[in-house]
């Protein structure tokens, strides 16, 4: 017997939506199950990414209608056995058991991807190939995507947010060392 089972991504935040995927594609590899499963997911929010929902497609079923079907196996005794708990859930999407860490990486950029990369790289001088790229994060994103909520009552996610300009002593040691850094 096949069992059906759903889930969902957050996709407002594109480090939960990639991070989530790849743990349960991670997990999901580990972890064999007793009997065959048919893994059905929704994106229960706004994209931050297009991209990254192409990217999850190759990978999992991703259908509208599995919302309603998610919701309606809430209600059902022993629904939970049909539910497929994601790493923003159980873990807050970091890798606490090490699954990901030392692991190749399970998402992949088809050849297509991987030369259109290498071309902007180009297109924006950066020749050599050795590049560090930055991820800083202020409040900004957050605000804009959910204006209605008080980020007062959000301050302890604070501690995450800083200036690119913080950076610029790392930034030009990297590009004395020969470094392209985005």
């Amino acid at each position: 017997i096949l069992l059906i089972r759903y889930g969902h991504f957050t996709s407002s935040r594109i480090g939960h939506f990639v991070f989530d995927l790849a743990y349960y594609l991670r997990s999901r590899e580990l972890h064999q199950q007793s009997r065959p499963t048919l893994d059905l997911f929704f994106i229960d929010a706004v994209l931050a990414n297009t991209f990254s929902i192409e990217l999850a497609r190759r990978y999992v079923r991703i259908m509208p209608l599995c919302r309603y079907l998610y919701m309606a196996n809430k209600l059902i005794p022993f629904g939970y056995n049909q539910v497929i708990p994601l790493a923003r859930e159980i873990n807050g999407s970091r890798d606490v058991e090490g699954i990901m860490a030392g692991s190749p990486s399970i998402l992949k950029f088809s050849q297509e991807e991987e030369s259109k990369g290498h071309a902007y790289l180009r297109d924006i001088g950066c020749i050599a190939g050795k590049y560090v790229c930055l991820i800083v994060r202020d409040e900004n994103y957050l605000k804009s995507q959910y204006p209605e909520k008080d980020w007062g009552a959000w301050g302890y996610h604070n501690h995450r947010n800083s200036s690119v300009d913080d950076y610029r002593v790392a930034t030009q040691e990297l590009a004395d060392r020969g470094y392209f850094v985005i």
